[in-house]
């Protein structure tokens, strides 16, 4: 529409997320689909994502005809680029080139670039088209900054409870001074409260509860050691040292604003890690930019 194309156009990344795709191949999987009469005409053709297909043919909220227009890419790999190219060409991290990347925002990421995909992954690890024919292997879990939310909640409606009233601004200012403050904790959370994608029955839990760590700051410190000690299942720091990874860009909106959360995943990786604040708008930006001469 924006280009007058005789056919629409998606680039593999988007296509993969609509099922019934084949990234090796790089098609749809036309035989399965027609076997149940879906209507395979009206699929889109592939191209590489970020490739430039066309100029905008009328003005369009705001933007004047002409402007060039590419393929869309997915949001997860436009996060990615964002992250990863950014310190690969500042050269930030030294003696190494390959790291990976870690996002808590809502939900939480783990994850790093490979050539291909590995059967040996493990449980809850997905392989998604990236750029160039790479893949991104991520773990992508369904706990993150919810799982603190969640906590700050609760205690805010147990105050209410006693007909005491906290904000939930002044609640997070007390419980992330505690947490600071509490440089270590024995207590364990098991932060799963939302589940996971392979296993949507898994629970949160709590143990090894004794009556010297059973205060804010040991919670909220034992949380954020669950949330990173989760994604660790995912991909392990052996898992990444493995694929000569010694590097961890980190982002997101939780894990910035939370230096408990950073703490805890500098310890549990023991890997140099930088935080960088890009988002996927920044990433597409990055793309178009490299794309248009």
């Amino acid at each position: 529409m924006l280009c007058d194309l005789s056919k629409p156009i998606m680039s593999n990344q988007n296509a993969a997320s609509w099922g019934y795709f084949d990234t090796v191949k790089n098609e749809f999987n036309i035989p399965i689909l027609e076997a149940v009469n879906f209507p395979v005409h009206l699929l889109p053709h592939i191209g590489p994502a970020g490739q430039i297909v066309g100029r905008l043919q009328f003005p369009w909220i705001g933007i004047e005809p002409g402007c060039s227009v590419g393929i869309a890419s997915g949001d997860l790999q436009c996060f990615a680029y964002s992250t990863l190219s950014h310190y690969k060409l500042k050269q930030h991290f030294s003696g190494s080139d390959d790291f990976g990347f870690v996002n808590i925002s809502t939900s939480a990421q783990i994850g790093y670039i490979v050539p291909a995909p590995d059967d040996k992954s493990a449980p809850g690890v997905e392989y998604f088209p990236y750029f160039d024919g790479y893949y991104l292997a991520v773990g992508a879990s369904l706990n993150g900054g919810n799982v603190l939310s969640s906590y700050v909640d609760s205690i805010l409606n147990l105050l209410e409870e006693f007909d005491t009233h906290v904000t939930k601004d002044k609640a997070w200012e007390k419980i992330m001074t505690a947490g600071n403050a509490t440089l270590g904790t024995d207590l364990t959370v098991s932060a799963i409260l939302f589940g996971e994608r392979h296993c949507p029955e898994a629970k949160a839990s709590i143990s090894n509860i004794s009556p010297s760590n059973s205060g804010l700051g040991h919670l909220m410190r034992a949380l954020c050691k669950g949330l990173i000690d989760n994604l660790a299942q995912f991909i392990s720091p052996e898992d990444l040292l493995q694929k000569g990874i010694n590097s961890i860009v980190a982002s997101g909106t939780a894990l910035n604003r939370n230096p408990i959360l950073q703490q805890e995943l500098r310890k549990r990786f023991n890997l140099d890690v930088v935080l960088n604040e890009s988002d996927a708008a920044f990433g597409v930006a990055q793309l178009c930019r490299s794309k248009i001469k």
